[in-house]
């Protein structure tokens, strides 16, 4: 019987382990950051709407951004001047809610959207929406983007809160922002 030649036949030694199956927790870590970062984007462009179009403030005035339809001015007289916040929640007729729903994996609270451009310019959506336990009581909030909508097209979208909610949830827009499309 001839001698095996070198390279041929098991390597010397004890015989490695199977590899380690990997579970789903990296996924969902991953998705987890990285919708954290969307929602955290998503947050810095509705506080940074209405701006003061690149002007530098001037006395009495406050270069804060600012939503549509309020004012970034204040008077000099702080003592003087109450600033009542909007009540202007926005175009809310241009979405509907899907679907509003816990996802039983990850538990994060989600709405589906459908954003619908009635105006007569492209248009970009900005949604916030809040997640309500069925008593009222708000448990979180979310937002969504829909960029350059065309007009009378619409758009299917998801908000999404990264908090871990359980049992049944109520969702409702808070605020639509529009801005102009590119």
């Amino acid at each position: 019987m001839p001698a095996p030649q070198s390279g041929s036949g098991p390597p010397p030694g004890p015989l490695a382990p199977p590899p380690a199956q990997r579970g789903r927790t990296g996924l969902i870590v991953a998705l987890g950051v990285l919708g954290a970062l969307c929602l955290a984007a998503v947050v810095g462009l509705l506080t940074g709407l209405g701006g003061d179009g690149g002007r530098p403030a001037t006395d009495g005035e406050s270069a804060a951004p600012t939503w549509p339809g309020t004012s970034p001015y204040r008077t000099p007289d702080r003592t003087a001047a109450v600033v009542e916040p909007s009540s202007d929640r926005g175009p809310v007729e241009d979405v509907t809610i899907t679907s509003c729903a816990v996802d039983p994996a990850t538990g994060w609270p989600s709405a589906a959207l459908t954003l619908t451009n009635s105006g007569d310019r492209t248009r970009t959506f900005l949604v916030g929406v809040e997640f309500l336990a069925p008593d009222g009581v708000r448990l979180a909030e979310g937002a969504a983007v829909s960029n350059d909508l065309a007009p009378g097209r619409r758009a299917h979208v998801t908000a999404a809160a990264l908090v871990q909610l359980k049992g049944a949830i109520r969702c409702e827009v808070l605020k639509v922002a529009v801005l102009p499309g590119s």
